[in-house]
């Protein structure tokens, strides 16, 4: 019921592949598929993995002519494949140090450094001039998770209750407005 033929560099899937007619679950990620036999639309399959990062495990597919063979294939957005990039030391680096980044964010991490944190993307040109250097950056404020937000929303929301029961009590009603004004502002 389930094929797995996953990075083996595979250009073609042959038509026969539909006498399987068990098979719910084909994976033909990492390979360097042009197309997909149109056989395939005989079997009951549940999945077809073209991609790693495929986000549903059917496709919508669309017929095409193979112009090598005439004949009438499947193809989607997915389709050609790309070869993808070989392991080395370089891209090895880049997924360690990501994983770091992963592995040092605490439950706590939303604090006031991280609301304050800016990050700048800046582009590279071949002739670099520092003038438009300050024009060509990008900047990107750090975004809360929704978790977050609740969790800040309720903190807000408490405040506003707490306040408005004290506004009986408070003498100073501008300062404790100002104070949920400030609250609100920032969140």
């Amino acid at each position: 019921t389930v094929f797995c033929v996953r990075d083996n560099r595979l250009t073609r899937i042959p038509a026969e592949v539909s006498q399987a007619t068990e098979l719910h679950v084909l994976d033909v990620a990492g390979n360097r598929l042009l197309h997909l036999p149109l056989s395939l639309t005989t079997l009951k399959l549940k999945a077809l993995w073209l991609s790693d990062n495929q986000s549903q495990p059917l496709l919508t597919f669309q017929t095409d002519t193979d112009h090598a063979t005439g004949e009438k294939v499947l193809t989607c957005v997915l389709l050609p494949q790309l070869p993808s990039e070989p392991t080395c030391p370089e891209n090895l680096a880049r997924c360690g140090a990501l994983e770091s980044l992963v592995n040092d964010v605490s439950d706590e991490s939303w604090n006031e450094r991280a609301v304050n944190r800016v990050s700048a993307i800046r582009f590279l040109e071949d002739e670099k001039d520092e003038e438009d250097n300050e024009t060509r950056t990008l900047l990107r404020r750090a975004t809360p998770h929704p978790g977050e937000l609740k969790n800040m929303k309720k903190t807000v929301e408490n405040l506003r209750n707490d306040m408005n029961a004290a506004k009986g009590l408070d003498s100073n009603k501008n300062e404790v407005n100002h104070a949920i004004d400030r609250v609100t502002t920032s969140v």
